[in-house]
């Protein structure tokens, strides 16, 4: 447990530093842009510099994460959309809130933090975990969130949205692109010219201070939310229990009964990765959608803040080695 602990505390301060970094009115509107250079550049240079050199990892373990954090996603959402208790507040929010009890952080924070503890071999089982989550939320949240509203949409408009969302959250997704083009350079044992190796390297050694500043400049608004009394507390309690707990520890369970004999890199991974909070994207997309923002906003907050105390025990339970 101590050193799980260990391991994860210069995340969290970095972390803690961005949250600082926040209040002062030299950073007002900072995270846009440095969310920006981290998602378009910084994280697929992470991922491709890591996957180039990392050992091959076996293939069996790609269908099985992508259908174990599929399902899972889906069970989540639809459990806690169906849960009267998690629609207190604004009416429908209880679509915002089994958002948010299923999209983890798996981009700014899971990924640095699964690589940073797991190692390179890591990179591609959590960058194939964080296109699963695009996968699910980014398809299926724009359509349940219309199915909520009694929006009767045609089936062409609904086709078009599907395959727009298809186009930009996977195919021209950053992270598709650098985990495609890691492998393709590790595989065919290429190498990149110097300078522009050199290049890759340094930005991708920005990638993981500069996401968990990000993840701390987005932290202010989000407990100003927490903290304004227009969400309801018992709502956003069952969510945090939901995300932090039961997603992780579902997941092992899963892992255990039908993949038994997965790589433990891949089932370490896929359990780090379960254990993140709450994505800032659940906010993004909740708003984008014509939801109310605020649950969502709050448990951003709620699962990073308890996060400081569920990481470590996840690690310490269900990660060997660490």
């Amino acid at each position: 447990m101590s050193a799980a602990v260990g391991a994860l505390l210069p995340f969290f301060v970095i972390l803690g530093v961005g949250l600082a970094l926040g209040r002062l009115p030299r950073f007002a509107g900072a995270e846009s842009a440095l969310t920006a250079f981290v998602f378009y550049v910084a994280l697929p240079c992470f991922l491709f510099d890591s996957l180039a050199g990392a050992a091959p990892a076996g293939s069996g373990g790609i269908p099985t994460v992508v259908v174990v954090a599929a399902v899972l996603a889906a069970v989540v959402v639809a459990v806690l959309a169906a849960i009267p208790g998690a629609r207190g507040g604004a009416r429908g929010s209880g679509t915002e809130l089994a958002l948010a009890a299923g999209y983890g952080n798996t981009g700014y924070l899971g990924i640095p933090v699964t690589v940073g503890l797991l190692g390179d071999d890591a990179a591609l089982a959590a960058g194939v975990v964080q296109l699963a989550h695009n996968v699910v939320f980014m398809l299926g949240y724009p359509i349940v969130a219309a199915s909520r509203r009694g929006s009767s949409g045609s089936n062409d408009g609904l086709a078009t949205t599907v395959w727009q969302t298809t186009r930009s959250a996977v195919l021209l997704n950053p992270v598709t692109i650098s985990v495609v083009a890691g492998l393709l350079v590790a595989q065919l044992g290429v190498s990149l010219p110097a300078v522009l190796a050199t290049t890759v390297e340094m930005l991708a050694g920005a990638a993981v201070p500069a996401a968990l500043i990000a993840v701390g400049l987005t932290l202010g608004p989000s407990l100003r939310a927490l903290t304004s009394g227009g969400v309801h507390a018992p709502a956003v309690i069952v969510v945090v229990v939901a995300k932090l707990l039961a997603v992780p520890v579902v997941t092992w369970l899963v892992l255990e009964v039908l993949a038994p004999s997965l790589e433990p890199l891949w089932a370490g991974a896929l359990v780090l990765m379960a254990a993140m909070p709450t994505s800032t994207t659940a906010f993004v997309l909740a708003r984008e959608y014509g939801g109310d923002g605020r649950p969502a906003a709050a448990t951003i907050a709620a699962t990073t803040l308890a996060s400081l105390l569920t990481i470590p025990v996840m690690v310490a339970l269900f990660v060997p080695g660490l």
